[in-house]
Parts: C-alpha cells; structure tokens; sequence
C-alpha cells in the first residue's frame, strides 16, 4: 500500500530528521533534512553523540570553543585512537590540534622558526 503524501505548505519542506514540516531555507538542495538535522545525523554517525548529548557539551561553555573560549564552538573533538569525545572546538583550534597530534614537535619547530626570523 502506497505511503500517503503529507501536506506541506508552499515555502515549507518535510524534514526527515526532525520529523516535523520546517521552512524551505532550512534545506540545502534536495537533501531530505534540514541543514540542523543532516549536522546531528552526522554527529550520531560519527562520534555517537545523541542530540541531548551534543547540546550538554554546547551548553558547557556556551557555544564558544573548548580550547581557546573565544570563539564559536562548531567542531567536535575527539582522540583519533580512541574516538572518545573531548568536545567542541573552533575551526583553528580543532585544525592545530590535529596538527599536534600528527606531529608532536610542531609546535616546538613553530617557536624555533619564528625565533630565527624575528
């Protein structure tokens, strides 16, 4: 038996994470989630953060970074050997510390450049 269509008002969209009817400018293309949805999806997926979950580490420090609590917390961290999440992190703060753990003595080697050229 067919699926009975469900009624969206023009300008709206079904989002199918949410499970709710959410304006057209929410979505990106012909994705069938929202932008929020398809994000926490990705969470899920990825480091098993439940959306209770992700909103206690946003909550945490109020949407600002993890690390450096300056700016805007978008990116989850985690330890790439464990896969434990640690929390969330800007995008410069979240790209060092990747840099960091590939490569123990960069930051060492950072100090050390910008002392020979000062």
């Amino acid at each position: 038996m067919p699926r009975k269509a469900r009624e969206v008002p023009d300008g709206y969209r079904w989002c199918g994470y949410h499970k709710a009817i959410e304006p057209i400018e929410e979505f990106t293309g012909t994705e069938h989630s929202c932008r929020e949805g398809k994000y926490l999806y990705h969470i899920k997926r990825t480091y098993g953060l439940y959306e209770d979950d992700f909103e206690q580490l946003f909550a945490q420090f109020v949407g600002v970074c993890h690390c450096c609590k300056e700016r805007a917390a978008k990116y989850v961290d985690h330890d790439h050997s464990t896969g434990k999440v640690r929390g969330l992190l800007c995008y410069i703060c979240n790209i060092a510390i990747g840099y960091r753990e590939n490569n123990l003595n960069l930051f060492e080697q950072v100090d050390d450049y910008i002392a020979r050229n000062e």
